[in-house]
C-alpha cells in the first residue's frame, strides 16, 4: 500500500472514530406495487405521503379543466388530441371512490385517455416519489407501453399482457417511483409507445396521485 492510500484510510478511520459517517448511497424503487411504494416512502424521514384522489368535491365533475388546472398541491398540464380537456368522470369509479381523471371533449361527451397522449405533473413543493393508479375496463390486458411514468430519471412502464387489480367497476395497475434522497419537481404519465401522435385507441383513465410532502 502506498503512503497516499495509508494517509486516506488513516483520516478515514479518524472520522468514523470522532462519530462521523459516510454517506449512504441514493436507493431508487419502481414498483407496481402500492405497498412497497408506501414502504419506501415511510423510511424517508421528514417526509409523508400525499394524494390527490379527486373525490373531495373540489373539483367539478364531466366539466373541463383547463391546462395548467393546480389542485391538492399539484398541477396538471396535460397533451392531448385536439378538442380535449382533462375532466374528472364520476361515472366509472376508481381506486378510492367513484371519481377518477380523464378526458372530455368540447360538446361535453367523456372520452379515454388515449395512446400518444400525456399529462405532466408539477408538484407546489418539491417531492421524493410519485405514484399513480392506471384505470381500465374490466379484464384489459396491458399491451407494450401502454402507460410509462417518468420520474427522477427514471422511467418505469407497465408489464406486458397483464390485467389488472380488479375492483366492481374495472381494472387498475399501480406504477411507482421512490428516490430516498433527491427530490424532484414534476413527473410525467404517457400513454403507447415514444412517438406515437396523440389520438390512437385506448382506454386509460387516472386515480390517486401520489406524491410526498
Amino acid at each position: 500500500m502506498n503512503k497516499n492510500n495509508q494517509q486516506l484510510l488513516s483520516g478515514l478511520a479518524l472520522l468514523l472514530g470522532l462519530g462521523w459517517s459516510l454517506p449512504s448511497q441514493a436507493t431508487i424503487t419502481s414498483t407496481y406495487d402500492p405497498t412497497a411504494y408506501n414502504t419506501a416512502v415511510s423510511g424517508i424521514g421528514g417526509t409523508a405521503a400525499q394524494v390527490v384522489d379527486f373525490e373531495d368535491g373540489s373539483i367539478p365533475v364531466d366539466t373541463a379543466l383547463p391546462s395548467g388546472y393546480n389542485t391538492g398541491g399539484v398541477t396538471f398540464t396535460p397533451s392531448l388530441q385536439a378538442g380535449y380537456s382533462l375532466a374528472v368522470d364520476g361515472s366509472i369509479g376508481g381506486v378510492s371512490g367513484t371519481n377518477v381523471l380523464g378526458a372530455i371533449d368540447g360538446s361535453g361527451i367523456y372520452g379515454k385517455f388515449a395512446l400518444g397522449e400525456a399529462i405532466t405533473f408539477t408538484f407546489d413543493a418539491p417531492t421524493h416519489a410519485f405514484g399513480i393508479y392506471v384505470v381500465v375496463a374490466k379484464g384489459w390486458d396491458f399491451y407494450a407501453d401502454d402507460a410509462t411514468i417518468g420520474f427522477a430519471g427514471t422511467q418505469l412502464t407497465n408489464p406486458t399482457g397483464v390485467v389488472g387489480t380488479s375492483f366492481a367497476t374495472g381494472d387498475y395497475l399501480f406504477l411507482g417511483i421512490v428516490d430516498d434522497s433527491a427530490t424532484y419537481s414534476s413527473a410525467t404519465i404517457h400513454f403507447g409507445p415514444a412517438g406515437t401522435a396523440p389520438g390512437g385507441s385506448g382506454y386509460f383513465e387516472l386515480d390517486d396521485v401520489n406524491f410526498t410532502v
